[in-house]
C-alpha cells in the first residue's frame, strides 16, 4: 500500500495564540525583508497591529488558514462591506500570503477561495489591493490571467511623515 497522499485543506477551527504569533512574526518578517530591499512603505509596518489585526480576524472568522498536514502553509484575511458607489456587497481581500516559504501555489487556493467567498455573501465586487507587494508583475499575473481579475484603479500613496 502506498503513502495516503496530504493535501492542502482550509483548518476548520481559530488558530491559537502561538500560532497566531507564528504567522504575525512571519508577515513581519517578510515585510521587513522588503524594507531591505527599499519598499516605501516598509518603515511603517508594525509588528504590534499586524498581531491584533490577525487576532481580531481570528476571533470574527475572517481568517482563513491552509494547512498541509499540521504546517500552515497560508492565511487569506478579508472582510465583508459596502463601497460608496457600489450597488451591492464587497469582499475586501486584505491579505493573502505565504506563511511557507516552501509552498508554491497558495495565490491560486486563495483565489478560488476569495470567489467561493463573494459567491456565499451575494458580493458584487471582490477587492484587492497590492499596496505591501513585493513583485507587482507576478501580482499581476496571479490576479489578471490566472484569477479573471481587471485591474481598474492604481492605489496611490503620500508618505507624509
Amino acid at each position: 500500500m502506498g503513502a495516503k497522499a496530504v493535501e492542502v485543506t482550509l483548518l476548520d477551527r481559530q488558530l491559537a495564540p502561538d500560532e497566531v504569533l507564528h504567522v504575525s512574526t512571519a508577515i513581519y518578517s517578510h515585510m521587513t525583508m522588503m524594507g531591505a530591499k527599499g519598499h516605501p512603505l516598509a518603515p511603517f509596518v508594525s509588528f504590534g497591529n499586524i498581531h491584533r489585526t490577525l487576532e481580531t480576524a481570528n476571533r470574527s472568522g475572517y481568517l482563513d488558514v491552509y494547512v498541509l498536514g499540521e504546517r500552515i502553509i497560508g492565511v487569506i484575511m478579508y472582510d465583508f462591506g459596502n463601497l460608496w458607489w457600489a450597488n451591492g456587497a464587497c469582499l475586501k481581500e486584505m491579505i493573502v500570503f505565504t506563511v511557507d516559504p516552501d509552498f508554491v501555489g497558495f495565490g491560486r487556493i486563495a483565489l478560488e477561495r476569495l470567489e467561493e467567498l463573494a459567491v456565499e455573501h451575494d458580493c458584487v465586487l471582490i477587492e484587492t489591493a497590492g499596496a505591501l507587494a513585493e513583485d507587482k508583475k507576478l501580482m499581476e499575473n496571479l490576479y489578471t490571467k490566472k484569477g479573471g481579475y481587471q485591474v481598474t484603479y492604481p492605489t496611490f500613496v503620500r508618505i507624509v511623515s
